[in-house]
């Protein structure tokens, strides 16, 4: 697995278990950014906004039970 998939499911793993706490309209990029330990322009170079995230999650077929390195598909 690429780097830039480990860093996509990083993201995405931080805002599943953020949304376990807050509502998705409630968590800002800054937050997610420092719970994963990552910088905003990381976070920009692979998704537009926290929605873009979000469509990543569902098109990848996240759910609370996956473990991060099955997120991925072959869409990728």
């Amino acid at each position: 697995m690429s780097l830039k998939d480990r860093t996509k499911i990083l993201f995405a793993d931080t805002l599943m278990k953020m949304m376990k706490t807050k509502e998705l309209k409630d968590i800002r990029i800054g937050e997610l950014c420092e719970q994963c330990g990552a910088h905003r322009r990381t976070f920009y170079y692979h998704f537009k906004d926290k929605y873009d995230l979000m469509a990543w999650i569902l098109d990848h077929g996240y759910d609370d039970t996956s473990q991060p390195e099955n997120i991925m598909t072959e869409h990728t």
